[in-house]
């Protein structure tokens, strides 16, 4: 099997094995609810410290009873939707101060409250016995609209979560009591339009409930309880109008909010986690244990029982895919073998073709000796040619002081002169040499500091030529360092040579030996990776 056909195969394994792809809106909104859950942490130390604080001004005796009062308000409102106990507690201590102090309007809001808060934690009788002492009589707009509130949610929660032969013996219809908060409350408030939202969503008008929700969340901050409240319901109205993946998301927006305002008795990430029960089911049993462990620390009866029903279908998912992943594992098992086998032959065939390789390396590098070789007799002969030049030029002059005229315009009719030959072999030596070592020049200057480079100037044909120190290290590149042998080749005193290479020296990034020996491995393949290294 060709390896190219292998990785096609294993493209859908590989697939299937990964986690849930949401869309990014999705992913993006999965992502910040984590961040919200991480937060929380911090958000319930403050709490904690907030609370820590109020209950520590109650025991100052010197405090005035309607400060005590209005200090037990606030701890009501701190434990509200975070602790059921505690809200009962202080809701029961607010009744008591507030009728020790015949406050009758603080009381009457407690127990309204108190009933409401009875009626969200599932405990249906005990509300309807508090609602039942609640004398309505004197009761101004904003008690009776509270008032009136609370019973729809009475009646709404009994509804949704209990046989309808029961919900028909304690309590009249959600919708009238709707109608009646709507009544007393103030036209454009957001309690007003919520009342309104929720009756077109009972009256089944869910385009119109739809906008109100909008309505709703733009007047809400995110992160505040209210928020968290209208998303959940703007994820029914979604679900309503068959808009699955706005219900989804609307979802997690609520838990978003309910886990920044501390909301432990939620349901939006109980029902996260049931959508994702199926495709992630990792992520929904990490949601629903958490949602069971907030529900069990709030100490309402109605949370629990509602999660507890959806455990064993999030579970069983849960189980079925750690079996499926257990089942991918085991096929990607065999499939590795089956490349780790494929990859010993490869490498055995590659093994060798390096043998192959290696033996042909080793007859180029000999030749490429010879080549270096025959560079090097090649540019000794035609020094040599030079210097019969300059004999022939002393043998002219020589005749001259003989008066010996006529055989010097003979002789020198037939030369050449010996300035131009020399710059011939100059130009002669720097386009041999540069064609063999391309990038001579440019490795070269690598070895020298930033300010000491050589740009080389330009040759007569358009290319590059070489300037003196080039020359010089261009020699010691094919292996002639010996600066007499330089002198005698390049047409130089040996003090000049000298005075170059000294000056080249002083300008290297290395000592010298290391920088020759950097030199005479310019243009070395074998040896490039060793250079860069080092320099």
């Amino acid at each position: 099997m060709r390896i190219s056909h292998i990785i096609l195969f294993l493209i859908p394994v590989f697939h299937s094995c990964s986690a849930l792809r949401h869309d990014k809106e999705i992913e993006s909104e999965l992502k910040e609810l984590d961040r919200c859950i991480q937060v929380r942490k911090l958000l319930e130390e403050e709490k904690l410290v907030r609370i820590k604080g109020l209950k520590a001004s109650l025991d100052d005796r010197s405090s005035s009873p309607e400060s005590r009062l209005s200090t037990v308000g606030r701890l009501t409102h701190e434990y509200n939707t975070y602790c059921f106990d505690s809200l009962v507690f202080w809701l029961e201590r607010q009744i008591a101060l507030a009728d020790e102090l015949a406050n009758r309007n603080t009381a009457s809001m407690a127990r309204i409250r108190l009933a409401s808060a009875l009626a969200s934690g599932g405990y249906y009788l005990e509300s309807n016995e508090v609602f039942s002492k609640i004398d309505t009589s004197g009761f101004t707009n904003e008690l009776y609209r509270e008032y009136w509130h609370a019973m729809y949610i009475f009646a709404d929660n009994l509804e949704e979560n209990s046989e309808p032969l029961c919900s028909y013996r304690l309590v009249g219809s959600r919708s009238g009591y709707l109608e009646k908060s709507l009544l007393y409350g103030d036209p454009g408030s957001s309690l007003w339009k919520f009342y309104r939202m929720r009756l077109y969503m009972l009256n089944h008008s869910y385009a119109k409930a739809d906008k109100a929700a909008d309505e709703l969340l733009a007047f809400f901050p995110k992160g505040s309880g209210d928020y968290a409240f209208t998303a959940s319901y703007k994820s029914v109205i979604c679900d309503s109008l068959h808009r699955d993946r706005d219900r989804l998301i609307w979802l997690i927006r609520s838990a978003q909010s309910d886990m920044l305002c501390l909301n432990k008795n939620y349901s939006a990430l109980t029902m996260v986690a049931s959508d994702l029960a199926v495709k992630d089911p990792a992520r929904a049993f990490r949601y629903i244990s958490m949602s069971l462990d907030d529900g069990l620390a709030f100490s309402g009866i109605l949370r629990p029982w509602q999660i507890s029903r959806l455990l064993p279908d999030i579970q069983a998912a849960f189980m079925q895919k750690e079996l499926g992943v257990k089942r991918q594992i085991h096929l990607l098992n065999i499939i590795f073998i089956a490349l780790i086998i494929i990859l010993a032959v490869s490498l055995y065939i590659i093994y060798c073709y390096y043998r192959s390789l290696s033996r042909m390396r080793t007859e180029l590098m000999e030749a490429n000796n010879v080549r270096e070789q025959y560079i090097a007799q090649f540019l000794v002969r035609q020094s040599d040619w030079i210097d019969r030049l300059k004999s022939f030029q002393l043998s002219i002059i020589k005749k001259i002081r003989f008066g010996k005229t006529d055989e010097v315009v003979r002789e020198l009719s037939m030369s050449d002169d010996v300035d131009r030959e020399i710059k011939i072999f100059h130009e002669d030596f720097d386009n041999t040499f540069l064609a063999l070592f391309p990038t001579f020049i440019d490795e070269f200057n690598e070895l020298l500091k930033e300010d000491a480079r050589i740009i080389p100037p330009a040759s007569g044909n358009g290319g590059k030529a070489m300037n003196t120190e080039l020359r010089i290290y261009a020699l010691v590149r094919l292996g002639i360092d010996d600066s007499n042998e330089i002198a005698r080749l390049l047409k130089y005193s040996v003090r000049t040579i000298y005075n170059y290479k000294v000056k080249i020296l002083n300008s290297a990034k290395v000592d010298r030996e290391i920088f020759e020996k950097a030199v005479k491995n310019i243009g070395k393949r074998q040896n490039a990776q060793g250079n860069h290294s080092t320099f």
